[in-house]
C-alpha cells in the first residue's frame, strides 16, 4: 500500500501531523512519515508510552550501516545499531531470547523502501521490510514477528535512504522499545568534507622526516679526449611528483564522487632552511578538490655543461618525500532544501610530494 493511500485508509477524521506527513492515533500505534529538519523520519509510538516514566529515551547519531531487530510477538524486544565508524550501540530494555534479524550495508547501499508490517484493527507492530538498493542492484530484507504472516503493510519513504540517526524510548514495564523514529537524510544536494584533523601536526605543521632521490633522466658524455667544453642534452621523463588519498570509513556520494571543501587544508611539503629538510603544513585550497590528486611534472630538455677533459654524468632528481597519517573527517550532507547533518568518520591521508627539480652534472673522471 503507498503511502497515499495508507493515509487514506487510516486517516479517517484524524489531522495530519504536518502537509507533508501522517500519522494515526488508533488501537495501540502512533505512526508518522514525515520530514523535520535534514531528516524524513519514521515514527512509531506505542500511545502507553506517552507521559510514561517507566520508558527511558535513546537517540544516537550515525549513519548506521547495520540495524539487527528483535522481534517479540507485537513489540521490538531488541535493537542493535552500528555506525560507519564500527561503533555499536544496543538497546534491550528487557530480558528477551528473540531472534536478531536485519541488515547489514555495504559500500553505497541505501535504504530505498521501508515496510511496516502492522495487524488490524489494533495496528500492533509486527514487523519491516527494508529495501536495500546501491544504484544497481536491490535486495529485500524482512524482520517480522513469529506471528506476523497476513498483516497488513504500508509503505514509508525514505528520503535519501541513509540512516542518520536513531532514537525512541525504552520501556522496562513492557520490556520493549515502545517508541522508535528512524531518521534517513532527506533528498540530498551533496556529501562534502567539511574539515580534517590531522594526526602528528602542531600547528598544522609536520616535519617531513627523510626523503628519498626520484631521478627523472640521467645522461652520460665522455668529454675526456676534447680541449673544450661540450653541451650535454638532458631530456627528463614525464613524473608523478605529488599525490594524495584521502580514505575514509563512510562510502556515501552524491553524483560521481565525494569533494573536499576548499577551506579543509591539505598537506603539501615546503622546502626547509637547510639543504634536503622539508615539512608538512596544511594549505587551503581556492577550489574544492578531490578525494584522490596528482601533479605531473612534464617531459623537459635541458643544456648542461661538460668541462674540457672530463668524463660526466648529468641527471635530474626531485627530492620526494610521502606522509601516511590517520585522521578524523567531518562529513557534511546538504539536503535539496540546504539542511545540513554533520558526522565523524575515521579515515587515513597517504600522500607523496617533491622539493624542486635540480640538475647536476658529476665529474666521474678526468683526462
Amino acid at each position: 500500500m503507498s503511502i497515499k493511500a495508507f493515509a487514506l485508509s487510516i486517516l479517517a477524521g484524524t489531522a495530519l501531523a504536518s502537509p507533508t506527513g501522517l500519522q494515526r492515533r488508533q488501537g495501540s500505534l502512533l505512526v508518522g512519515n514525515s520530514v523535520n529538519g535534514a531528516f524524513r523520519e519514521v515514527n512509531i509510538t506505542a500511545t502507553t508510552s506517552i507521559g510514561n516514566a517507566n520508558c527511558k529515551p535513546f537517540s544516537f547519531d550515525g549513519p548506521f550501516v547495520s540495524m539487527m531487530f528483535g522481534m517479540a510477538d507485537t513489540t521490538i524486544a531488541t535493537l542493535n545499531i552500528t555506525d560507519v565508524s564500527g561503533q555499536s550501540h544496543s538497546i534491550a530494555p528487557g530480558t528477551t531470547n528473540a531472534n536478531l534479524q536485519g541488515f547489514n550495508l555495504e559500500g553505497n547501499e541505501r535504504i530505498s523502501k521501508m515496510t511496516l508490517h502492522s495487524g488490524d484493527p489494533t495496528y500492533e507492530l509486527f514487523g519491516f521490510d527494508f529495501a536495500i538498493d546501491n544504484g544497481l542492484n536491490s535486495r529485500v530484507r524482512t524482520m517480522k514477528a513469529a506471528n506476523a504472516d497476513g498483516k497488513t503493510s504500508y509503505e514509508l519513504s525514505t528520503g535519501s535512504g541513509i540512516i542518520a540517526r536513531v532514537s525512541g524510548s525504552a520501556c522496562s514495564d513492557t520490556s520493549a522499545i515502545d517508541g522508535l523514529v528512524i531518521s534517513y537524510l532527506d533528498d540530498l544536494a551533496s556529501i562534502s568534507v567539511s574539515n580534517i584533523t590531522y594526526d602528528g601536526f602542531v600547528s598544522n605543521i609536520k616535519d617531513a622526516g627523510k626523503g628519498s632521490s626520484l631521478t627523472v633522466a640521467s645522461q652520460m658524455l665522455d668529454n675526456r679526449n676534447s680541449s673544450i667544453q661540450q653541451q650535454i642534452l638532458l631530456t627528463t621523463t614525464s613524473a608523478t611528483t605529488r599525490s594524495y588519498t584521502i580514505t575514509t570509513g563512510s562510502a556515501y556520494t552524491v553524483g560521481a564522487s565525494t569533494t573536499v571543501e576548499s577551506k579543509v587544508g591539505i598537506p603539501l611539503l615546503s622546502e626547509g632552511k637547510a639543504s634536503g629538510t622539508a615539512s608538512w603544513s596544511l594549505t587551503e585550497s581556492t577550489d574544492e578538490q578531490e578525494m584522490t590528486g596528482e601533479t605531473h611534472t612534464q617531459a623537459a630538455t635541458f643544456q648542461l655543461n661538460c668541462p674540457a677533459r672530463t668524463d660526466c654524468v648529468a641527471a635530474a632528481t626531485f627530492l620526494q618525500f610521502k606522509i601516511d597519517v590517520n585522521i578524523n573527517v567531518t562529513m557534511t550532507a546538504t539536503t535539496k532544501s540546504n539542511e545540513k547533518f554533520n558526522w565523524q568518520s575515521l579515515g587515513k591521508f597517504e600522500g607523496a610530494d617533491s622539493l624542486a627539480m635540480k640538475t647536476v652534472v658529476n665529474e666521474v673522471g678526468k683526462a
